[in-house]
């Protein structure tokens, strides 16, 4: 699967995830770039799927880790009037969110 372009004019990549995010109940690999957060997935499909959130109309970044042994990370990311409720292994999604604080 190809996602070549999804990068705009003067985008830069901040950080790339393995590929265990979930969202809406398909697999994406997490992209932070400067401007934007990228889903590019689903990685378990043969159609090309890309999800975009601009870092600018971010209004709440959350992270809480669940399961047993805290092994599920939960990323909640909020815009004016979008709610992506992500999940996936807590080591990469707390990276995700630290990447995410960073430049919000």
């Amino acid at each position: 699967m190809s996602h070549d372009g999804y990068l705009k004019h003067a985008e830069e990549v901040m950080f790339r995830g393995s590929g265990n995010v979930s969202y809406d109940a398909k697999r994406y690999q997490f992209v932070l770039t400067n401007k934007r957060i990228v889903l590019l997935g689903p990685l378990d499909s043969r159609r090309d799927e890309i999800v975009t959130v601009k870092l600018s109309r971010l209004h709440d970044v959350r992270y809480n880790e669940s399961g047993l042994s805290r092994e599920r990370g939960d990323l909640q990311i909020e815009t004016e009037d979008l709610r992506m409720d992500l999940y996936g292994p807590a080591e990469e999604t707390k990276e995700a969110y630290e990447h995410v604080r960073q430049l919000v």
